[in-house]
C-alpha cells in the first residue's frame, strides 16, 4: 500500500509462508477441452507449485488458425481454480492452447500445449457492407457491395442473398450468390419506372447474417405496354369527329405520360396509304381530340418521354 498526505492507496495483498520467499509458479498440466462453442471453451487443468504464494492469474495462450506462434487470447484471475471458461474466441477457427501461472513473483513456465481443436460455427455476425443500388436501364438495377473477409464468415460460407421488391408489394423474390469475392450483381426483367427495395444478407452453412439495410432505386421510363382503353369516336358534323378514350392503366404508363396521339385509317384500303393522318395531342389528361375526316377507322396510341406504344 502506498500513502499521501490525502490518504491510502489501494491495498495488493499476497500469501507466503513465514520464513520461505516466494518463488515463481510451476507449469499446470493435463488440460483437457470440453464444451466447446462457437465463442469459448471449457479449459480443465491440475495446477502446479504456486511458488509459496497466491496464483494472481492464469493466462491462456493459443496458436490460432494457422499460426505457429502463440499468442495471448485471455486472462482471468482465480487462484484456486482448476477449470476456466475461455471467452472471446473466433468462431469456425483452429486453436491450441497452453496455460501459464502468475504470481506476485512472475509468470511462470507455460503447460504442454492442447490438443488443437475448431471452434463452432455461428451465424456471420455481420452481411456486406456499403450496398449500393442504381438504375442501369428501365428493366435492370445494378447493386454493389463490399465483400465479408474470411474471418467474418463464422462458418463455412455458402454465398450472399440478395431479396428484392417493389416498394408497393409485400412478395421479397430471393437470388443466391455463390461467389464469396462478388462484389456486385445486376437485377433484370424488373417493371420500368418502379421503386425497388433491396437487402443484402451473407449465409453460411449455420444460419444467416443481419440484414445489410434497405437500398432504394427506380428503374427509368420505359415504353408504354399497354394502349388507351375504350377508345371512340362521336359525329360533331358530317365532315368533323370527335375521338374519346380512357387513360392508359397507371401501371402500363412505364412512365410520365407526356401525350397521345391519334391515328385516322381510312377504311377504304387503297386510300390508307396517302389518306392517313397522325395528330399528336400534348397533356396526359387530354382524352379527346375533334378531327375533320371523311370515312375513317381510328387507333390512339399513347407516348411518354421515351416513345408509344402501338
Amino acid at each position: 500500500m502506498a500513502s499521501t498526505m490525502k490518504g491510502d492507496g489501494p491495498r495488493e495483498e499476497t500469501k507466503f509462508e513465514s520464513g520461505v520467499p516466494p518463488e515463481l509458479p510451476g507449469r499446470p498440466s493435463s488440460l483437457t477441452l470440453s464444451d466447446i462453442r462457437a465463442r469459448s471453451v471449457l479449459l480443465s487443468f491440475v495446477p502446479g507449485f504456486d511458488g509459496h504464494t497466491a496464483i494472481r492469474q492464469w493466462i491462456v495462450e493459443a496458436k490460432v488458425a494457422d499460426s505457429s506462434v502463440f499468442q495471448v487470447v485471455y486472462n482471468v484471475s482465480a487462484p484456486k481454480a482448476r477449470s476456466i471458461t475461455v471467452r472471446g474466441l473466433r468462431p469456425y477457427t483452429r486453436y491450441q492452447m497452453r496455460l501459464i501461472a502468475e504470481n506476485v513473483i512472475g509468470r511462470g513456465a507455460p503447460s504442454e500445449p492442447s490438443i488443437a481443436f475448431e471452434t463452432k460455427q455461428t451465424s456471420p455476425e455481420t452481411p456486406a457492407s456499403r450496398l449500393f443500388a442504381e438504375p442501369l436501364s428501365s428493366t435492370s438495377l445494378s447493386l454493389s457491395w463490399t465483400p465479408l473477409l474470411a474471418n467474418q464468415w463464422n462458418g463455412q460460407p455458402k454465398g450472399y442473398l440478395i431479396l428484392y421488391k417493389e416498394s408497393a408489394m409485400e412478395h421479397w423474390h430471393e437470388i443466391r450468390i455463390p461467389s464469396l469475392r462478388a462484389s456486385d450483381f445486376t437485377l433484370r426483367d424488373l417493371r420500368p419506372y418502379t421503386t425497388y427495395e433491396v437487402q443484402l444478407f451473407a449465409e453460411n452453412m449455420f444460419g444467416r447474417s443481419p440484414s445489410s439495410g434497405t437500398s432504394r432505386a427506380k428503374t427509368y421510363e420505359g415504353v408504354p405496354s399497354g394502349v388507351p382503353s375504350n377508345v371512340r369516336a362521336d359525329l360533331d358534323s358530317k365532315r368533323a369527329v370527335i375521338v374519346r378514350w380512357d387513360a392508359v392503366e397507371k401501371d402500363q404508363a412505364n412512365g410520365n405520360v407526356r401525350g397521345y396521339e391519334v391515328r385516322l385509317v381510312p377504311e377504304q384500303e387503297w386510300l390508307r396509304t396517302d389518306e392517313t393522318r397522325a395528330f399528336s395531342v400534348q397533356g396526359a389528361t387530354v382524352l379527346s381530340q375533334k378531327v375533320d375526316v371523311c370515312l375513317f377507322f381510328s387507333v390512339s396510341f399513347i407516348k411518354n418521354q421515351l416513345s408509344y406504344a402501338r
